[in-house]
């Protein structure tokens, strides 16, 4: 507590994750001789913070300002294979690492404002940024075609204003009816922008966040003290949709795709 019905949480995170991947030759798993063998080497962390203030000072009202900062780290390559007479290994070069570095920003704040003992009413707004601070590959230059180097794809960022409001009715003790409209915005991740799935897909470092109008009608009740349940009507639309669209093809006949952002997509649901 900071101040009279005013309180402070604050959450900070660290997240790791580090993978191996290796693609054999075939079903023995022994070699990784073949031009699409390989040992792949992921190694991630997030690490951020929530600041969240709740105040209940304004009568009928609790507001709460909720900030939040999270930087993102992938690093990846393809690590060297030695030589091994006996099982017939061949030497196999080894990548350079390579480093993907986004930071995304949220602040925002939310209103639930007491009308009277049977109705809420739910009110927020918020900013959301995302900036690339490193984006690199290894392989064919995805612009000038050339192969086997080390790049770096254009520095970019993206942001987005987000809104909510809604009415919650308790017409009966423990039985409530929420009606919700929002706008809610998802930037594309960096697998979406970067990753060329093993030259199967262009990378589309500029591709910007999609969002949703969502709009909601849920009846929740509790029966006794071990009994819930819910039943929920809802529909969303989504504008700039991301999806893979084909734009080309392999030598071997299989597409290659491109991340691209569509005009709508609907998806209802109950």
């Amino acid at each position: 507590m900071v101040a009279n019905k005013t309180f402070l949480n604050f959450t900070g995170y660290y997240d790791t994750y580090y993978n191996k991947m290796k693609q054999y030759d075939d079903d023995q798993y022994t070699l990784l001789n073949k031009n699409s063998s390989f040992s792949s080497v992921y190694d991630d962390y997030s690490l951020g913070g929530i600041l969240n203030l709740t105040t209940e000072a304004i009568k009928n009202n609790v507001i709460t300002l909720s900030v939040n900062n999270k930087f993102d780290s992938h690093k990846e390559h393809n690590e060297e294979i030695l030589a091994n007479t006996s099982t017939g290994q061949k030497f196999k070069e080894g990548e350079p690492e390579q480093n993907y570095r986004d930071n995304t920003f949220y602040v925002g704040v939310e209103d639930v404002v007491t009308i009277n003992s049977l109705i809420k009413a739910v009110v927020g707004a918020s900013y959301n940024s995302r900036n690339n601070i490193k984006a690199q590959e290894y392989g064919t230059h995805f612009e000038t075609g050339e192969k086997n180097v080390l790049y770096d794809f254009p520095k970019g960022s993206d942001h987005a204003f987000d809104y909510k409001g809604g009415i919650i009715v308790e017409p009966v003790k423990n039985h409530l009816i929420t009606l919700s409209a929002s706008k809610r915005s998802r930037f594309a991740s960096q697998k979406e922008r970067y990753s060329s799935r093993f030259g199967s897909q262009v990378p589309n470092p500029d591709l910007k966040s999609e969002y949703t109008w969502a709009y909601d009608i849920t009846y929740s009740a509790k029966l006794g003290n071990k009994f819930n349940y819910e039943v929920s009507g809802f529909i969303n639309n989504v504008k700039d949709a991301i999806f893979a669209r084909t734009v080309g093809a392999l030598d071997n006949g299989n597409p290659v795709s491109q991340n691209v952002k569509y005009r709508q997509s609907r998806f209802p649901g109950l």
